[in-house]
């Protein structure tokens, strides 16, 4: 095979001022909106530490393409900005997410079926989890039958080289193991794996390491984990593992590898639909049996170390020694690590113990101990939301052996290679994992804040004037619904006096939106207002038809006479929804002065 330059093998590239146009569009969208908000400035600085270590890592910094490494990071953000940031992108992908929620949750109908009721929620692991990932292994063959995953896979890889002027190699790997893991993408590549260069192999594998697989991601959700950012994740991933890559181990040769219509994925060959369902749902059962013997294997390995290492720390006075205690010395090691992906410091301790399980052992336990974290509330909000970002990947050491084995059997004579480049690309898939996270908490805006105001002794008009003066609203918008007496609740806030609470509530996060809204929100319907993205004032009759454009119009508006006599307090009732990170719980009361 004749040697080839790897230029002939991408698209022609974009001229440089789109480049530097978008960038600076970019920078400018990020200084408006986060400006007021210190900690979400915390992250670009982490985004900026990762790049400076990968740069001065790089195998030939040199060499470095920083086009590919700019559009890698400009398509994450703009992933993030559309999910994130833009109302309609994130109720799509909330929609998806809980459309995925909804359709994985008849799996119960076969698993009731084949353990019983009530057994099957008996083991939430063998027959809850494992059964969804069967279930979602099935669907997936379909797909592949109908050729809908193929075509997805093109399209994306066809964006990814365009843009990020990437080999069709690396950019069709990247696309596609945003949908297949890494042993089923070692068989589609086989063809292709000893003519790729060692900067291509390397592309290759962070990629697998940065993202997960469709039917892992349905075993997560089940765990508990937000669907839509499980979703979100793998997507925004794949760009910036191809940044990353490049970033690490820039090309620096020429390629082998030629344009094949060969590198394709074959739309399935089954005879029909019914044969695509049972296809995919024994082709799930090597993962299953993989996953199932994973666990067992990795859970009692660690009991016995566990009993060991606290046998002989008990010899000399120490019985609390652990492997367990080993990975609570990894939440210490990663703390600083959490912090500059946007974790609040209340939490790095917890989410550092995370991400060393995911390193240490594999990101299946990582992902159930997160999903437990966030059903008893330990994780909440802004935390639970960056952890998703952190974990979804598939960057433990476990994964390394997995991946050097199914590699090495694809193909033998790249063995040593392979070998050679795993530590590096498994650490390069975590970074793009945490660079994610990072973009991630630049644009995340914490969940709305629930307010109440109810009769009392102090001026309803001069409560809301403090309200305005020391917040940084955009729109305050108002309901022709009269609103009346509720309770108060408040979601990440300290348990402080409530002026301090106030003042504290919209100066340190920066509010989007305020709404007044007749209906009364509770805990049990607090995601109502969560999906609206609001934060609810309900109080007193406030007498009010019009919207309020900002706080000097609600001002004008609560100065009339007939709410100026109106008497209001605010009333902290604060249990399990303190300060992000915090359990304290308990009641106050004080007034606005």
């Amino acid at each position: 095979m004749s040697v080839v330059p790897a230029s002939l093998f991408v698209s022609p590239s974009l001229p440089s001022i789109v480049t530097v146009v978008v960038t600076l569009a970019l920078v400018v969208f990020l200084i408006w909106d986060i400006w007021s908000s210190v900690r979400r400035f915390i992250p670009i600085g982490g985004m900026a530490i990762f790049v400076i270590v990968l740069w001065i890592t790089s195998t030939s910094p040199k060499k470095v393409q920083w086009m590919t490494v700019t559009w890698g990071l400009l398509l994450q953000f703009g992933m993030g900005i559309v999910i994130l940031r833009w109302p309609v992108g994130y109720a799509a992908c909330k929609f998806l997410g809980d459309s995925v929620s909804q359709f994985l949750s008849y799996t119960d109908a076969g698993s009731k079926f084949v353990f019983g009721d009530p057994g099957y929620t008996l083991h939430p692991v063998a027959f809850g989890v494992l059964p969804v990932v069967i279930f979602f292994s099935a669907v997936v063959s379909v797909l592949y039958y109908l050729g809908i995953m193929q075509f997805f896979i093109r399209v994306i890889a066809a964006v990814l080289r365009f843009l990020m002027q990437t080999t069709p190699i690396e950019s069709f790997a990247t696309a596609a193991h945003i949908f297949i893991g890494q042993v089923e993408s070692s068989v589609v590549l086989k063809p292709f794996l000893n003519d790729l260069t060692n900067s291509e192999l390397h592309a290759v594998l962070t990629s697998g390491f940065a993202t997960v697989a469709g039917t892992v991601i349905a075993a997560y959700i089940e765990f508990g984990v937000p669907a839509e950012h499980v979703i979100s994740a793998s997507f925004m991933s794949a760009p910036a593992a191809l940044a990353v890559a490049k970033l690490a181990f820039p090309e620096t040769k020429s390629t082998d590898f030629k344009i094949s219509k060969e590198m394709e994925l074959e739309v399935g060959k089954e005879r029909n639909i019914m044969e695509a369902v049972s296809v995919g749902a024994m082709g799930a059962v090597k993962l299953v049996a993989n996953v199932v013997v994973n666990l067992v294997a990795f859970v009692a390995i660690l009991a016995f170390i566990d009993a060991t290492l606290s046998y002989f720390g008990s010899r000399v006075g120490h019985p609390e020694v652990s492997f367990d205690a080993s990975i609570f010395l990894c939440s210490y090691i990663f703390m600083p690590l959490a912090f500059i992906m946007g974790i609040p410091w209340s939490n790095c301790r917890v989410v550092g113990k995370l991400i060393g399980k995911k390193i240490v052992i594999n990101e299946f336990l990582a992902f159930a101990d997160l999903g437990g974290y966030i059903k008893a509330g330990d994780i909440q909000g802004r935390s639970a939301v960056i952890s998703t970002y952190i974990l979804c990947g598939f960057g433990s050491i476990a994964a390394m052996g997995i991946n050097l084995g199914a590699l090495s059997a694809a193909e033998p004579r790249r063995r040593k290679d392979f070998a050679k480049l795993m530590l590096r690309a498994v650490v390069a898939g975590n970074i793009a994992c945490f660079m994610t996270a990072c973009v991630a908490g630049i644009l995340y805006q914490d969940e709305p804040v629930m307010i109440s105001i109810t009769n009392s002794t102090n001026d309803l008009n001069s409560t809301l004037q403090n309200l305005t003066t020391n917040s940084n609203i955009r729109d305050i918008v108002t309901s022709s619904t009269p609103v009346r007496n509720c309770n108060l609740d408040t979601r990440l806030c300290p348990v402080f006096e409530s002026a301090k609470i106030v003042k504290k509530l919209f100066t340190k996060n920066k509010i989007s939106h305020m709404a007044y809204s007749g209906v009364k929100y509770t805990r049990t319907n607090v995601q109502d207002a969560q999906e609206h993205r609001l934060i609810v004032l309900n109080g007193t009759d406030l007498g009010v038809d019009s919207p309020c454009q900002n706080g000097k119009d609600l001002q004008r508006v609560m100065s009339k006479e007939s709410n100026s006599a109106a008497k209001a307090t605010i009333t902290t009732t604060v249990t399990m929804l303190g300060r992000e990170g915090e359990t304290n719980s308990g009641a106050g009361t004080s007034e606005i002065i």
